[in-house]
């Protein structure tokens, strides 16, 4: 059994007297960040249990040696800090643990009046330990958890390590204690000796400090707990592999290795790194639907006397329980990311024999028996399935995992217009994000900009839950939806602005399409003008005032210019059989690449997840990383790039050469914070020499396209390599070069075709280098990265892949579901003497991976 699929959680200590814990104080906002109480914690036991989850013993797992029933997960459970420090006590914490003669684990807690009682539920550890009493399927053969101990004050609360004067007695007490919890079950892991923040938080301590804190912890701690194979690691850290403090520690003995994170377990020669989800009031906070979707719903969990409140003045409480407008955006676009289909009757959960066996009893009408089949085809792949109405239902109902169903509210979305409070025609749609879209037998949500998410299956959209825009679909009202509470404006301020807007909208799109017309136009005419000459030369005609007439053609019949020319030039060199028109080109692409798998390539933090280990600069996935943390990434980097999510084509990329003062640095994290837009954050790249002498100020990248034919990646079509221009950070933009290459990577002769003017240029207008001098490094490691990225997107068989090359070698950047540029690519080949298009090229591949993709 591989440890891939381990998940491993992990507690602080719980709080008993939320009373005292979330009270006015500095630390009480530290109890709320990193705590759960014991409600909390009894509920979520119970939670991870009905999902199915079962306790393991990590090493054996990773080793292995466990094997479980199909249906269920396997799972660590790690408490960390079991030190019981003297900070805690007084605010509804237990004093310390050990255990009775007669093997039952109690704690020594300290009541509200200041009184002491011994409590067989006073912490986490007694009360998993009742709960697998009471489910014992809870535990594979006996399995616990992990306690990780620093040696701060000692441990399990008794403190011998600060010349305590009766450090001997708290010593043995505590070894007493260890070993009984060992023998029950639990293991113990080594979370270092001092937790120093200063230290380690900022993951930048001297190499003599990490000596000094391990060699101490094995030297103090280890006689009292024994040897541990297991560093939890403070804050969360985690180095290079190849950093000195990073390899004392796992040289000192400990091979597994458990940093904070939501990636997958990764394996070395010499150790394995584990990484575990922080289960606490920040996550109940911050990651509420990553939490709904894999071990709880938070509305059922979550503590009603959380009081501490956060920057917006809103209370933990409040934050998980209430269903806001902005809450209900953020579910959406939390479910855009995730695999989805459309399925009538579904509740946004995940596609199952039961999920689909009760739908298609339910509404046999809707789900014929090849839909049936195509549904069953996801079970087991993490996908979804939700309708239009399911999807804002499961939002009330608690996420993911819908945990609190409610049949009195289970509405469809004529019933949830019907019982809303507010609603009026889409001409007075007010921007709000979080209103409800309605037009007969479908509904979807607005989140602004004009931008609607919604669970639909159409060709024009997609199968499952995706993004569209407003003016694409006939709207006919909004409506705020029941149970969603929503800003409240005056009425009068909605009706006057709303209609404001709309007659400010209507002149200003009247305008804008006049603009747009006299501006397309205008800017074909000079494209044409600039082109006349090439193809002049090329048929021996004068073609200018063919093409003026040929551009009037265009307009009239909206046939794209680059179609026309490009057949054009080919019939007059009797090559037009070996055109691969952009029509064709889609056609060939919409075939072969189903569009519910777009989200592999678009989702950038799923496209880096999925390519881990052929990606080389260092990454962060924002969303899932504490201040700190994105911090430390920073100032690990000589540059970085900060980049949306979700957007293409390079916009909204955030270059930073240098690193930012730390007051500038947070104030940057801040305001990635407030615009709760999903960020991904990479080490920048420096361009290989030869191709940073073209143009130094933005990452040039080669583009490849690959068919993958059966377990067979092969390069298709032509290649080309980008430059950007002056004042531009990315390498596609408006008036970019782009430079076409011959199959074994060498360039074309004639120049870089101008992708605003079409026209062929000899050398770079912002620094004067010539093209035809251009060579390509790494040109065969380029392809062969390209073949094995193909490999792991099987989903999506025909790719257009980005390239970066560096001094060091090679980096994948991205994949691109279609990209066109099939056009002017061949315009080129052929104005340059080249003698084939891409047409053929495209039938003999085409040929060969029929019988792997029947629908070609």
């Amino acid at each position: 059994m591989m440890g891939q699929n381990l998940t491993h959680i992990f507690f602080h200590s719980l709080i008993l007297y939320p009373e005292l814990a979330f009270g006015k104080e500095d630390i009480c906002k530290g109890f709320d960040d990193w705590m759960m109480t014991a409600s909390e914690y009894k509920k979520i036991l119970e939670s991870l249990y009905r999902r199915g989850y079962v306790l393991v013993k990590q090493k054996e797992w990773l080793d292995g040696n466990v094997v479980l029933p199909k249906e269920k997960k396997p799972l660590v459970i790690s408490f960390d800090d079991v030190n019981y420090y003297r900070y805690m006590q007084g605010y509804g914490f237990a004093k310390n643990m050990f255990v009775d003669e007669d093997g039952v684990i109690k704690n020594e807690v300290v009541r509200p009046d200041g009184t002491v009682e011994v409590s067989e539920e006073g912490d986490a550890v007694p009360i998993l330990e009742r709960f697998i009493q009471a489910h014992p399927d809870f535990s594979h053969e006996g399995a616990r958890g992990i306690l990780a101990v620093t040696g701060y004050e000692g441990i399990l609360g008794f403190p011998f390590t600060d010349g305590e004067e009766d450090a001997e007695e708290n010593r043995e007490k505590a070894r007493v204690a260890a070993e009984r919890l060992k023998a029950i079950g639990y293991e113990f892991a080594c979370h270092s000796f001092t937790h120093n923040s200063i230290w380690f938080k900022v993951q930048d301590p001297p190499y003599e400090k990490v000596v000094y804190d391990t060699d101490k912890w094995k030297r103090l701690i280890e006689p009292v707990v024994g040897k541990t194979d297991c560093y939890i690691s403070p804050f969360g850290f985690c180095w290079e592999n190849e950093d000195p403090r990073y390899r004392y520690i796992i040289e000192s003995g400990f091979c597994v290795f458990c940093p904070v994170g939501a990636t997958k377990v990764i394996r070395y020669p010499d150790h394995v790194v584990v990484p575990r989800y922080n289960i606490d009031g920040f996550s109940l906070k911050h990651k509420r639907f990553l939490m709904g979707e894999r071990f709880f719903c938070p509305e059922i969990v979550t503590d009603e006397k959380r009081i501490i409140k956060n920057d917006s003045g809103k209370t933990t409480y409040e934050l998980a329980t209430e269903h806001t407008a902005e809450a209900l955006v953020a579910y959406a676009t939390y479910c855009l990311k995730k695999k989805t289909v459309y399925m009538f009757g579904a509740l946004m959960e995940p596609i199952t024999e039961e999920v689909l066996e009760r739908v298609t009893s339910r509404y046999p009408k809707q789900y014929p028996p090849e839909r049936v089949e195509e549904l069953r085809s996801y079970i087991g792949t993490d996908c979804y399935g939700a309708d239009c109405s399911g999807l804002i239902k499961s939002f009330y109902w608690g996420g993911i995992n819908v945990e609190n169903y409610d049949e009195g509210t289970d509405w469809n979305s004529a019933k949830l217009l019907y019982c809303s409070a507010k609603s009026g025609s889409i001409k007075t749609l007010p921007e709000l994000p979080g209103i409800c879209l309605y037009m007969k037998g479908h509904v979807g949500i607005y989140v602004g900009n004009g931008k609607v998410i919604q669970s639909t299956r159409s060709e024009k959209f997609g199968d499952g839950v995706v993004m569209a825009d407003l003016e694409q679909q006939e709207w006919t009202k909004w409506f705020m939806c029941p149970l969603v509470k929503y800003p409240e404006l005056p009425k009068r301020e909605v009706e006057n602005t709303t209609k404001k807007a709309v007659t400010q909208k209507k002149k200003g799109k009247a305008i804008f399409q006049k603009v747009k017309k006299v501006k397309k136009i205008g800017t074909v005419t000079k494209q044409v003008k600039r082109c006349a000459k090439t193809v002049s030369a090329f048929t021996g005609k004068p073609v200018v005032s063919e093409m003026m007439n040929l551009v009037r053609q265009v307009y009239k019949n909206q046939v794209p210019m680059e179609v026309e020319l490009t057949r054009r030039i080919l019939e007059a060199k009797g090559k037009a059989e070996q055109l691969l028109t952009e029509e064709l080109y889609y056609a060939i692409g919409a075939k072969i690449n189903k569009e519910r798998y777009l989200r592999i390539l678009t989702d950038k933090n799923c496209f880096m997840a999925r390519m881990s280990n052929l990606i080389k600069r260092e990454y962060l996935d924002f969303s899932n990383a504490s201040d700190e943390q994105v911090i430390a990434f920073c100032k690990r980097q000589k540059g970085f790039i900060v980049k949306d999510s979700w957007l293409s084509g390079g916009r909204g990329i955030q270059v930073y050469r240098e690193l930012p003062e730390d007051t500038a640095l947070r104030e940057l994290i801040n305001q990635w914070r407030r615009s709760k837009r999903e960020f991904l954050l990479e080490e920048l790249l420096v361009p290989h020499k030869t191709l940073a002498a073209v143009f130094p100020d933005s990452l040039c990248t080669v583009r490849i396209h690959t068919l993958l034919c059966g377990k067979e990646a092969r390069v298709v079509l032509n290649s080309s390599i980008r430059f950007g221009r002056k004042g531009t950070l990315i390498d596609l933009c408006e008036n970019s070069y782009t430079l076409y290459l011959e199959e074994d990577g060498t360039v074309l002769s004639g120049g870089a075709m101008n992708k605003f003017s079409m026209e062929l240029e000899q050398k770079h207008k912002d620094t004067g280098a010539e093209f035809s001098k251009v060579s390509i490094p790494y040109w065969n490691e380029c392809c062969a990265l390209v073949k094995e990225a193909a490999k792991h997107v099987p989903e999506v068989p025909f790719v257009a892949w980005d390239v970066a090359i560096t001094e060091a070698g090679v980096d994948l950047i991205e994949g691109n579901f279609l990209s066109g540029n099939i056009l002017p690519q061949q315009l080129f080949m052929v104005m340059t003497g080249r003698s084939n298009g891409l047409r053929p090229v495209m039938d003999e591949l085409l040929q060969k991976v029929s019988e792997s993709c029947e629908e070609v």
